[in-house]
């Protein structure tokens, strides 16, 4: 999912660097150091039955969780 304007379009990495102002470098060079990348439960079509299916979650909140 990418970023985009209020009419729709995508924006490039310039336009969020000019939202992001002074702040741009901060955050889009950052590199965490803190947190295992095989610590990251990263989405994908799979995402509810990787990470919540085993909880105690009813069918019910899964397919909602799936929906969204």
């Amino acid at each position: 999912m990418s970023a985009t304007t209020v009419t729709g379009s995508p924006l490039g990495l310039g336009d969020i660097a000019k939202h992001l102002g002074e702040q741009a470098k901060y955050f889009l060079e950052h590199q965490c150091k803190t947190i295992p990348k095989d610590q990251l439960h990263l989405p994908g079509p799979d995402f509810v039955d990787r990470i919540w299916v085993n909880s105690d979650r009813s069918p019910a909140v899964l397919r909602s969780l799936q929906s969204l």
